[in-house]
């Protein structure tokens, strides 16, 4: 089998691609990562006797890697959906070898929910404060 065309094209766009723009990409990125299914599902060869898949795919879930890891809202957001797209075209292959992704996405759902904890805290009393008098007896004001 020789190596698709559209895994090299791939981690051109996004090497190419600035992070803050990804998000208006993805559906094309997307596209390229469905026409990689060969190069993402091939058994992961021996290290006697790598693939020829082995360099591009690699190359490939680091970009995604360091995307998932980087500061950039927008270049984590399309992180998160070409690895779905990879999880999903490349299967068991690709699943197996996914551990700093799944360590990326859990990096984002903890701050994530740490945010949205301190936004809850706030609007709490905030509420508090606003219907205090409720509280002593009186009618909310709000």
């Amino acid at each position: 089998m020789s190596l698709p065309p559209e895994l090299g094209w791939l981690c051109s766009q996004l090497a190419a691609v600035s992070p803050e723009d990804l998000p208006r990409h993805v559906p094309e990125l997307l596209r390229l990562i469905l026409r990689c299914k060969v190069a993402l599902s091939s058994p992961t060869a021996s290290k006697s006797a790598p693939s020829e898949f082995t360099v591009p795919v690699h190359k490939l879930k680091t970009q995604l890697s360091s995307l998932l890891n980087g500061k950039n809202p927008e270049g984590r957001f399309a992180a998160v959906v070409l690895v779905k797209g990879a999880v999903e075209v490349g299967g068991w292959e690709v699943l197996q070898t996914s551990e700093p992704w799944v360590r990326g996405l859990i990096s984002i759902l903890v701050v994530s929910l740490s945010f949205l904890h301190l936004v809850f805290f706030f609007l709490f009393f905030f509420f508090l404060f606003l219907c205090g008098n409720h509280l002593r007896g009186q009618q909310c004001k709000s």
